[in-house]
């Protein structure tokens, strides 16, 4: 029950514009209910936060549970990667 509410809070939040406090919530749905859904979310909202670290670390999560073998996947957790390495780059 509980990480559903903070599901249901993390998506009230993203309606509303608040990447941030929307990851916050996904992340307490995922450490309370560890469902693949729960980590595709706080991937998703990770990643609209700019997040991509923790993107991946989510990804990877499902991927293990796949075995690696998503190609799929595999492509997101790579761009999710580039997006994070470009982040660390000065510019």
């Amino acid at each position: 029950a509980c990480a559903d509410i903070a599901g249901w809070v993390g998506d009230l939040r993203t309606v509303r514009g608040e990447t941030g406090l929307a990851l916050e919530m996904y992340e307490r749905a995922a450490r309370v209910d560890p469902t693949e859904l729960r980590w595709l979310a706080l991937a998703d909202a990770a990643s609209r936060a700019g997040a991509h670290a923790r993107a991946v670390e989510a990804l990877q999560r499902i991927a293990l549970r796949h075995g690696g073998r998503d190609p799929a996947l595999a492509r997101r957790i790579e761009e999710e990667r580039q997006r994070a390495a470009n982040g660390l780059i000065p510019r």
